[in-house]
């Protein structure tokens, strides 16, 4: 191979490949009124885009209660908090780009705490989302109501049941 020739593998667009995917997972502060946690969030994918990341997937904060006290510096004065708006984004980015990104974010006052993390292929093609609506859980009539009340079931309905439930 010469000096103007170049394998088909380094001839690729090279920004896609630079690109990396990663998750932005938040607490804002509880303190936050609800209209404005949006505009919050969009101040956050702002910074994103601002180093020419993708913003490509995100769940909306929700108020979650924390497992422990959480305490930041603001303005001088250590604030503790029990609760928080927990949300994330997913985003693109170049790795050279990422340093930027995590330095705007540590300087904000609005978010008590935040991690960002590369993400597998199987981590983008499968999102976790935190505040998942689930659906009640089937429940199932065992035969008679009365004998259910006292505790007793025969066999025989118990088996029915059985049988109604299982394939």
């Amino acid at each position: 191979m010469d000096e103007n020739t170049m394998p088909a593998v380094e001839v690729q667009d090279t920004d896609l490949l630079d690109k990396d995917q990663y998750e932005c997972a938040f607490h804002l502060l509880p303190t936050i009124a609800d209209g404005e946690v949006s505009r919050v969030v969009g101040e956050i994918k702002k910074i994103i885009t601002d180093h020419q990341g993708d913003v490509f997937e995100e769940e909306e904060p929700q108020r979650f209660t924390l497992a422990y006290e959480m305490t930041k510096a603001i303005e001088g004065r250590s604030m503790h908090f029990t609760s928080s708006w927990l949300g994330w984004v997913r985003f693109s980015l170049s790795r050279a780009m990422l340093e930027g990104v995590i330095m705007e974010i540590n300087h904000r006052n609005d978010i008590i705490r935040h991690l960002t993390i590369r993400l597998t292929k199987a981590e983008v093609l499968n999102p976790q989302r935190l505040f998942e609506k689930r659906s009640e859980p089937a429940t199932v009539a065992v035969g008679d109501k009365d004998a259910e009340a006292s505790g007793e079931v025969s066999e025989a309905d118990l088996n029915k049941s059985l049988e109604e439930i299982t394939v």
